[in-house]
């Protein structure tokens, strides 16, 4: 798995994945709270406000793994 992934990576074919991209504390909200959307329970817009109010202070922080540039 890991050598697609690499091969993939250095090839500039990668896309998004919630697990690749986001800081621990956003990835976990996230991964936690969707069902409430899912649901109904909770609105887009309040799922998404909170999500930016995490991720924001983890930058902040340091916290946000870097996005590996396009291989050439």
């Amino acid at each position: 798995m890991y050598r697609t992934i690499y091969e993939a990576q250095s090839s500039g074919k990668y896309g998004y994945a919630t697990w690749t991209f986001w800081s621990p504390g956003t990835q976990l909200y996230m991964y936690e709270k969707l069902p409430r959307v899912l649901l109904g329970l909770m609105s887009i817009e309040d799922y998404l406000k909170e999500a930016q109010s995490i991720f924001t202070q983890e930058l902040a922080a340091g916290k946000v793994p870097p996005v590996p540039a396009p291989a050439k």
